[in-house]
């Protein structure tokens, strides 16, 4: 039998392929915010894809799918646009706690590096008109830098998300994820992830390795006993 990051792992494969488009979904019928629908299986986006095949992983029907869909990518599965999770290190990590744990630092902790953010979510939602009494959120995490992923990659699992780390020195920030599907003949870990054009599966380093715009990494695991 399957675990859910196997089969999360099983359903990312399977939709290699799958094209690539952003600004897909939003929260209608619930809200016309943003008019666009709730969920969409024939594209993705890196966001979207990675909760669609978590959804389907933790699913055993369309209603268990739909409903592991919402409380993964809104808090506490309640629909709307400012409560969903748009900041991935401030609101999609720490939302989905319940179900991902942040391992980045127990897998290399002598050469994490620190993340500081100032959260301005009303910054955001200004263009909505909504949500201008938020105030800016400091905050702070850690990444692994892109020099310490080759020796940290023999602790990665299948099913582990993987987000991208881009910015600057000065400003780092996750600009993409997506997920490891076990490895190659060769034991590298293979990378599946949506980006223009559609969805492809590759070899982590060599993803890292193809912009000089890449930081590094965080990764997040299932939790198995959540």
């Amino acid at each position: 039998m399957l675990t859910v990051p196997q089969r999360a792992a099983q359903f990312a494969r399977q939709l290699i392929g799958q094209p690539y488009k952003l600004y897909l979904l939003g929260e209608f019928p619930y809200e016309l915010i943003d008019p666009d629908p709730l969920y969409c299986l024939s594209a993705s986006d890196c966001v979207t894809f990675v909760e669609h095949v978590y959804a389907m992983a933790l699913g055993d029907d369309w209603h268990s799918f739909f409903d592991a869909l919402l409380r993964i990518r809104y808090k506490d599965g309640k629909v709307g646009m400012l409560t969903r999770n748009h900041f991935t290190e401030a609101d999609w990590n720490i939302n989905n706690a319940w179900a991902f744990e942040d391992v980045t630092r127990s897998i290399a902790p002598k050469s994490i590096a620190p993340m500081h953010q100032a959260v301005d979510r009303a910054s955001f939602f200004k263009k909505y008109n909504i949500g201008q009494d938020i105030p800016i959120e400091p905050f702070e995490t850690t990444f692994l830098p892109g020099n310490a992923v080759q020796n940290a990659q023999a602790q990665l699992m299948t099913g582990d998300i993987i987000e991208i780390v881009r910015g600057t020195a000065d400003a780092p920030f996750v600009g993409h994820m997506g997920l490891i599907a076990g490895r190659d003949t060769r034991g590298r870990p293979m990378l599946i992830h949506s980006a223009d054009p559609k969805v492809r599966e590759e070899p982590l380093l060599d993803y890292l390795a193809s912009s000089g715009k890449i930081r590094g990494i965080k990764v997040l695991r299932y939790r198995e006993t959540k």
